[in-house]
Parts: C-alpha cells; structure tokens; sequence
C-alpha cells in the first residue's frame, strides 16, 4: 500500500503535508519509490517478489498502477533500491546477492517491456541508487552489512564502497 500526501508550502515558508490517498498495490512488499516529475510517472518496489510497479502520476491525486514488471532474481537476490533517470524510459535498480561478501549488481531495465537492458557489478550489499540530473550517471552506495561469521569468531564486514556507472 502506498500512501499520498501533498507538500505545502506556506507563504511563512514553512512545509505542511496534506493526506491526499492510500493506494493498494499489485504485490506485497512495497519498498521503495522513485518519481520522475517530467514524464509524471513512478516506480515502486515489491522486495519480496523482486517485482518493480510502474505508476502513472498524470493526475497525483489518482495515480494508477499501469504494469508490473518481474526483475527475475536468482534465488536469495533482494532488490534494495530503484531510480529513474530524467528520460523516465528504464529504471536502475540495485540488486544485492546472496550470501555474504558477495557483490552486488546494478540492473537497468526497460519500462516499456521489462526487459534487462544491462547488469554492472557493484561491491557488497548494494543498498541506494541515485542518477544524475543530466542521466549520465549513477551512484550505488554499497552498506556491506553482513557480516561473515564463519572464519572462527571473526564477526567482521566487507568494507562500504561507492559504484560509479556511466
């Protein structure tokens, strides 16, 4: 379920929301949202089903579900993140591996058919992906949370880093 509010801006500058709606959604899990203002649409996460649902945000107070997409993971996969470029046409979703100390993927999917444009490693536990106004970049934060505890006590991480895609 997705909810709506509405970001005021007062004329004394201070922010007030306005709830506008909850929406249900086509699958459990809804996680994550990105919005592309210009092409007026949106994209949301079902981590449990690996399944991304594209919204149509034409009229924002009546967004509509217009497909759902399967990224198709392997078994254990859990995508984390999901942004759309300024082209609003694919999406980049951030794709962490199972298993610990096991990198990570960036996919960029078509949101025309769903079909995987590309797949660009990343290091361990991606977990947020963000996109350049211009579209020519993308950032991964990769947190490598997990923590490997079968080398005989030594409860230690793979070390954060940051992919850079172009």
């Amino acid at each position: 379920m997705i909810l709506l509010a509405h970001l005021l801006l007062l004329s004394q500058g201070t922010p007030k929301l306005e709830f506008l709606a909850a929406l249900p959604t086509a699958a459990p899990g809804a996680e994550i949202v990105s919005v592309q203002a210009a092409t007026r649409r949106a994209v949301l996460t079902h981590s449990e089903t690996g399944q991304l649902e594209l919204f149509d945000l034409a009229d924002p107070a009546r967004p509509r579900s217009t497909k759902v997409l399967a990224l198709g993971l392997a078994k254990g996969e859990e995508m984390t993140s999901i942004a759309l470029p300024p082209s609003g046409d694919y999406a980049l979703a951030a794709v962490k591996a199972n298993g610990e100390r096991v990198p990570g993927r960036l996919v960029a999917v078509s949101l025309a058919d769903g079909k995987i444009l590309a797949s660009f490693p990343c290091g361990v536990g991606p977990d947020s992906v963000a996109i350049s106004s211009d579209g020519k970049h993308a950032l991964v934060a990769n947190e490598a949370e997990e923590f490997d505890d079968n080398d005989g006590g030594d409860d230690s991480s793979a070390p954060g880093s940051l992919t850079h895609v172009r």
